[in-house]
C-alpha cells in the first residue's frame, strides 16, 4: 500500500508541482581517486554534477540545477545546488553505495488553479508561489553492470525540506518542513569503440520522480489549495551526457 501511495503521488494527477526534485546521485564509481562528470536535460531544465572518490570506498559529490522561464500569465523557475558525501562499495559487476547531502534551492511559479484547464463551472484560483529552502537528504543506490557496454540501476532518496521562505502571491503559508520521496531508475550505455571494454563517455536516461506519503485533499484552513499543492507530485525524464576522466586516461596510457 505505501508504494501504491507513492506511485500515486508521483503521478501527480496532471497539476503542477511546486517543486523541482533533482536526480539521484548514483555515481559510476568503483575505486579510489576514480571520477565521473555528467550532464543532464529534462528539455525544460538542465543539471550538471560531478563526484569524486578521494579514499577507498568514499566518495564526494556536487550538482547544480537550473530552469529558468519568462512569462507574466505563468511561469515555473527553478535554481538548486547540493552537497554529497556517502561511501560506496563494488563487489564484481554491482555498484553499492549510500550517501547524505545538504542542498539549498529556490522555486518560483505563476498559474491558475492547479495549472489545468480552468472551467465556466468555478472561479479561477491565482498562485503565485515564492519557496526557498534548505534541504537534508539520504540517498541508497545499487548497479548492476549488464556487460562493460550497458548497466542498470535504481536508487531512492529521503529529502526533509525545511523552508525559509513560503509565500503565495506575497502572504505566508504555514508550512515550514515537508518530507518528499524521490525514486529513480537509470539506464547507462557506453558510448566510443567497440573494442574498449570501458568506454570513457556514456549515454545516461533516468526516470524518476518525488512524491510525499500525506493526505492532498483540501483542508478548512486552505480554501484556494496553497499548502495542498505543495505536497503534489512530480515525475521527470531525463537525458545525459557523462564523462569518466580515470578511463579517458587509462586510454591515453595505452601504447
Amino acid at each position: 500500500m505505501r508504494w501504491l501511495l507513492i506511485g500515486l503521488s508521483l503521478a501527480g494527477g496532471g497539476c503542477v508541482s511546486v517543486y523541482a526534485p533533482m536526480q539521484c546521485a548514483a555515481p559510476d564509481i568503483r575505486a579510489q581517486h576514480e571520477a565521473e562528470l555528467r550532464a543532464s536535460t529534462f528539455l525544460s531544465r538542465w543539471e550538471v554534477s560531478g563526484a569524486y572518490s578521494p579514499l577507498k570506498h568514499v566518495l564526494v559529490r556536487g550538482a547544480l540545477g537550473n530552469r529558468s522561464a519568462h512569462g507574466d500569465s505563468s511561469y515555473w523557475r527553478t535554481r538548486q545546488y547540493e552537497l554529497t558525501a556517502g561511501a560506496y562499495w563494488a563487489p564484481r559487476h554491482w555498484t553499492l553505495g549510500v550517501l547524505g547531502g545538504y542542498g539549498r534551492g529556490l522555486n518560483e511559479a505563476r498559474y491558475l488553479n492547479d495549472g489545468g484547464p480552468v472551467t465556466i463551472f468555478a472561479n479561477p484560483v491565482q498562485h503565485q508561489y515564492e519557496a526557498r529552502f534548505r534541504r537534508l537528504f539520504g540517498e541508497a543506490y545499487v548497479v548492476y553492470d549488464v556487460s562493460s557496454r550497458f548497466s542498470l540501476g535504481v536508487a531512492c532518496r529521503s529529502t526533509r525540506l525545511y523552508y525559509t521562505t513560503l509565500t503565495d502571491l506575497g502572504t505566508p503559508i504555514d508550512l515550514r518542513q515537508l518530507t518528499r520521496v524521490e525514486p529513480m531508475l537509470l539506464l547507462r550505455f557506453g558510448v566510443g569503440s567497440l573494442l574498449q571494454n570501458a568506454p570513457p563517455v556514456q549515454l545516461q536516461v533516468s526516470v524518476g520522480g518525488s512524491g510525499t506519503m500525506g493526505p492532498g485533499s483540501r483542508h478548512p484552513y486552505d480554501p484556494d489549495g496553497s499548502r495542498r499543492q505543495l505536497r503534489y507530485g512530480r515525475s521527470y525524464v531525463a537525458v545525459g551526457i557523462g564523462i569518466l576522466p580515470h578511463r579517458l586516461a587509462a586510454l591515453w596510457r595505452q601504447p
